[in-house]
């Protein structure tokens, strides 16, 4: 069974998972936007500590509403749920790396955000501490238009 953080970013950018996304606001306490959300409109919930969700609408349509939603962009600080094992304390870029992706971008003396291009168009964004070792801000996306949700 994956993690919640895990199972978050297996559906980012994917609609038909309304009744997951459901499930979802009622564990972490958010309400879903409700049918006045247009197509290509998105809605942003602040759960507190850092924690931000980003709703959005597809344009396809669907049989149940909630199917056309999806997490477009969460974030987090130290404190929310890692995927794939972070650990904001002592992740290093090596360390995040391989855990991740060889495939980045960013990461320069000025600007400690580093961003891993991961399967299916998919990116996590960490925006490293001091020195590059821990971070304070993970940032999970979709790249290019929303998909459609399969288990495969």
């Amino acid at each position: 069974m994956l993690s919640i953080a895990d199972d978050i970013f297996e559906k980012i950018n994917c609609f038909g998972v309304g009744r997951w996304l459901g499930d979802l606001a009622l564990k972490l306490g958010f309400d879903l936007p409700g049918q006045n959300l247009s197509p290509g409109s998105f809605h942003t919930t602040n759960l507190g500590r850092g924690r931000i969700l980003t709703i959005g609408r597809t344009d396809q349509s669907m049989p149940d509403n909630k199917d056309a939603l999806y997490l477009y962009r969460v974030q987090g600080g130290p404190s929310a749920p890692m995927p794939f094992g972070l650990n904001p304390v002592e992740e290093t870029l090596s360390s995040a790396m391989s855990k991740l992706s060889r495939d980045t971008a960013g990461g320069d003396a000025s600007d400690r955000r580093v961003s891993f291009f991961l399967n299916e168009g998919k990116v996590i964004e960490l925006q490293f501490n001091e020195w590059m070792t821990g971070f304070g801000r993970i940032l999970m996306a979709g790249l290019g238009g929303p998909i459609g949700w399969s288990e495969t």
